[in-house]
């Protein structure tokens, strides 16, 4: 059976799209149009397709019904499912946002690597890394990187291969696998203190065309970079005579993930979780050299273990780092514990506590776009249908795969919460809704009954497809200019320059243009302009309380003058949230994502602007997980 027809289709086609605005049009073309689409249509045909042929019993009514909830953006799937779904030969660990993993072992730090080279954020959980054993002993400390001279990137990886030396080296394949292997084979070398010799002659070099994931490679320079920083952090040890620490690992973490974001298609997130005991891993951002050089790849927050905990945690200091540094968060796992024991840490966005090895499973509902086509109460239906079969979908990791099939975690978001009224009771009946339809589908399908099934998360580059405000976050203003980068020479540029989106070069990268959009908010959604730091609280509270078994993301914003009464707040509330990340609205700089406008300003702006302008492919850069959006694609 065809469960989309060309007949039911070609209304679709014939319309186009209904993206809001430009913008909206070109975080399309920049993160979730693939190759083979040639529309949005195209796109949301292959990821319903994709989802309903996880399940042979779904009928061609629920197939169109969810198809036209997507198309209208009523409601979406995360935005990895709407890059991979339904796309042939794409692992399946691919089409999930984010991840969780407690480095237990070396080994753990391959699975880190791996999902973040298939595009997922990870959140990394650094409070065993004492039962590592120390590493051993040796004389040597520079690793041998062999290329061969002839290699287009042969300057750039500096290789200092010693043609005396007898010993064989490790030849780097020119594929993920290749660069997880030669990871862990460095790491495991520099543990055990034997002599480290790599070959990357094989890894093609930078600018070639990536095949599945789309891009282009980012060459051997940053393998070997990451080598030789994993190498030194192990060996300083080694010499030293003692374990690693839990900032040891956050430096091998944040290593890992530069290499892995200097692939330009890689939106990937880095959480690392360690200890409020731990007075290295609160001031791990105090060191200005070492965050410039890495520890800006990750957000870092403290797993807490207990109430006491959170009440005793100083958070005079906690909202001092936060002003200064933009670091740390809390993670009170033991909240989630109460109804996972397993849980161990959480998603880089913070709206999923999450065992080890375990995934996220999102997609997002968005009440203010409802158009009547649906009752809310079978837009939550389909939406959590759609989830659930996308929960079927196997992994090949042994401990991932038994953690998949025990849980069945769901994830089905709430979007746009400043957008329209809602009440507590209201959050329920959507709750209770989501909750029945997991368990009744799971039945049918023979699968365990998802052990959670809501959540708020963040939303970021899929709230700007519908013109959403992101997740539980408040709108900028009402009027707002929103900037995005782009590498100069992606076709993108040239497409958006003759629509007459205002354009300039970034301060700080010659190679980089940043483009302003002007963004009117919906009418009557709440904005920064009024928004109280107590009612922050609230609604986090709220959404808590009455929808979200998994967390609630959220980044609360404050000023400095506000710094005593969000001290008074968080006394108050913390200990009542699964997690909490604070924002300092201090820094004003040019060229920043977000900038309000006037009324005035924006239809001076947006008259230029040609909002229906044909668009070419190209690379956004979207980097925003700290202040309330998810760079994952």
């Amino acid at each position: 059976m065809q469960i989309l027809s060309r007949q039911f289709l070609a209304p679709y086609y014939k319309h186009g799209d209904l993206f809001p605005n430009l913008l909206a049009r070109t975080v399309y073309f920049t993160l979730y149009k693939r190759p083979e689409d040639q529309s949005w249509t195209d796109t949301i045909k292959r990821v319903v397709i994709g989802n309903c042929a996880l399940d042979p019993n779904i009928t061609e009514e629920e197939a169109q019904n969810l198809f036209h909830l997507f198309w209208t953006m009523q409601a979406l799937p995360a935005g990895r499912c709407l890059w991979v779904c339904g796309v042939p030969n794409i692992p399946h660990d691919a089409a999930f946002n984010c991840w969780y993993s407690t480095i237990n072992s070396i080994d753990d730090w391959g699975f880190v690597a791996n999902q973040l080279m298939l595009g997922g954020g990870v959140g990394v959980g650094l409070e065993n890394i004492d039962r590592l054993p120390a590493p051993e002993p040796f004389s040597s400390s520079t690793p041998c990187i062999q290329c061969n001279p002839y290699h287009a990137d042969f300057n750039e990886v500096a290789a200092n291969y010693i043609p005396s030396r007898n010993d064989h080296p490790f030849v780097v394949e020119d594929s993920r696998e290749g660069w997880v292997n030669a990871l862990l084979h460095t790491m495991n070398t520099a543990m055990r203190g034997n002599h480290l010799h790599i070959d990357i002659s094989n890894v093609r070099k930078r600018g070639d065309k990536l095949r599945t994931f789309g891009g282009t490679a980012c060459g051997s320079g940053p393998l070997v970079e990451m080598i030789r920083n994993v190498w030194g952090v192990i060996r300083s040890a080694g010499m030293e005579n003692r374990k690693l620490t839990a900032i040891d690992g956050l430096d091998i973490t944040n290593y890992i993930g530069k290499c892995v974001k200097a692939g330009n298609v890689r939106r990937s997130a880095l959480l690392c979780l360690g200890s409020s005991q731990d007075e290295d891993f609160w001031g791990a951002k105090q060191d200005m050299s070492k965050v410039i050089s890495h520890r800006h790849v990750s957000n870092n927050s403290f797993n807490i273990h207990s109430k006491e905990e959170c009440q005793d945690l100083n958070w005079k200091r906690f909202i001092e780092a936060n002003l200064t540094f933009g670091d740390p968060g809390i993670n009170n796992i033991w909240r989630g514990q109460r109804i996972d024991p397993e849980i161990e840490g959480v998603n880089p966005c913070g709206e999923i506590q999450l065992r080890n090895r375990e995934s996220c499973n999102l997609a997002e509902v968005f009440p203010a776009l409802f158009t009547g086509s649906h009752t809310p109460e079978e837009i939550f239906k389909l939406v959590t249908r759609f989830s659930l079969r996308q929960r079927l979908l196997p992994f090949t990791d042994t401990i991932a795969e038994n953690t998949r099939a025990k849980t069945m975690r769901l994830g089905v978001g709430l979007g746009g919460l400043c957008d329209f009224q809602w009440s507590d009771e209201q959050l329920k009946s959507y709750y209770d809704t989501v909750r029945i339809e997991a368990n009744n589908y799971a039945d049918a399908l023979r699968v365990n009954r998802p052990i959670t099934v809501t959540t708020v998360k963040p939303s970021g580059s899929i709230s700007l497809l519908n013109g959403s405000s992101p997740g539980i976050h408040a709108a900028e203003a009402p009027f707002y200019i929103r900037r995005m980068r782009l590498i100069d020479g992606s076709p993108m540029v040239d497409a958006l320059i003759a629509a007459g989106v205002p354009c300039e070069q970034s301060i700080d990268d010659k190679h980089t243009l940043v483009f302003s959009f002007p963004i009117k908010t919906k009418q009557g959604a709440h904005t920064l302009q009024n928004e109280t730091l107590s009612g922050q609280f609230l609604r986090q509270r709220k959404a808590q309380k009455h929808w979200a078994d998994n967390s609630v993301s959220v980044t609360i914003r404050f000023k400095q003058q506000e710094i005593d009464e969000l001290e008074t707040l968080l006394q108050k509330h913390a200990h009542k949230l699964k997690g909490v990340a604070l924002l300092a609205d201090v820094h004003k700089y040019a060229q920043a994502p977000y900038e309000a406008t006037t009324e005035t300003q924006f239809n001076q702006l947006s008259a230029v602007v040609n909002h229906k302008a044909r668009l070419a492919p190209g690379e956004i850069d979207y980097q925003e997980c700290g202040t309330g959006g998810c760079p994952v694609r």
